[in-house]
């Protein structure tokens, strides 16, 4: 069962003065969030709010409409409005259709994305190999860590092997979500003391350390915090804590 989460969030005038913390939820919200709400409600926002931090509730939302996403047409009834039971009660939702979305990605990365061939001709070869010096938005590879934790999966295949063109996209659109975040925090970062930006489908198991991300969030230089998944070796779908700039910043890496 998950953990018991009260419905309502501390606003500012039920603060205890010490800041208002921004929480932005992004991705295919509707994909899983429904499920995944009670445990960013209980682990990521309660330890905030007991603190006594105000809460700013803020989604980033891929809406694909009727397409499919894991073989299923998804409900969005549980993300608005925010004043029926059962609902996110996000103060903000910027929804962007998926379709939208796929069209700006195809403008910036071109020949990255499905429909287009990521790959280039290497002087002094007939073959086609990938050539992310070429591309605006490089293909994404699967991390040198997981074939050595996967070997038997990746055996006989490069060390860096590209993901598949729905995977590249779905990714970016990801990252899409995240600069669109990383942009509203640019804007307001001085209405906040702290942000934490995290995937909806994130589903976190222990507290959030405040004590920890309140110290970075408060020192100088502004510092971030990332789990040990954000390495130089691949992609994560992102945690981000810190401070409103710093993770702003980090964000809008697309």
């Amino acid at each position: 069962d998950p953990p018991a989460a009260g419905p309502l969030l501390r606003t500012a005038s039920q603060a205890d003065g010490n800041g208002t913390a921004a929480v932005l939820l992004y991705g295919v919200l509707a994909r899983a969030v429904r499920f995944t709400w009670p445990y960013l409600r209980r682990r990521v926002i309660g330890p905030l709010e007991a603190s006594g931090l105000a809460i700013d509730l803020l989604g980033f939302d891929v809406d694909p409409g009727t397409q499919p996403v894991d073989g299923w047409v998804l409900e969005r009834d549980h993300l608005a409005p925010p004043s029926r039971p059962g609902v996110v009660p996000f103060r903000q939702l910027f929804s962007l259709p998926q379709e939208a979305v796929d069209a700006k990605l195809r403008r910036l990365c071109n020949a990255t994305l499905p429909g287009c061939d990521p790959r280039r001709p290497k002087p002094g070869k007939t073959s086609l190999e990938y050539d992310p010096a070429a591309l605006r938005c490089p293909p994404m590879v699967a991390p040198i860590k997981f074939r050595r934790e996967w070997s038997e999966y990746y055996a006989g295949l490069p060390l860096a092997q590209p993901y598949s063109p729905p995977t590249q996209l779905n990714a970016y659109r990801q990252l899409h979500a995240e600069a669109r975040l990383g942009r509203y925090l640019e804007l307001h970062a001085p209405r906040y003391r702290i942000a934490v930006a995290i995937v909806a489908d994130a589903l976190p198991l222990v507290d959030l350390d405040v004590r920890a991300a309140l110290s970075a969030a408060d020192s100088t230089p502004r510092v971030l915090l990332t789990p040990n998944q954000n390495d130089r070796e691949g992609f994560t779908n992102g945690f981000l804590v810190g401070h409103p700039e710093a993770v702003g910043k980090i964000s809008r890496r697309l």
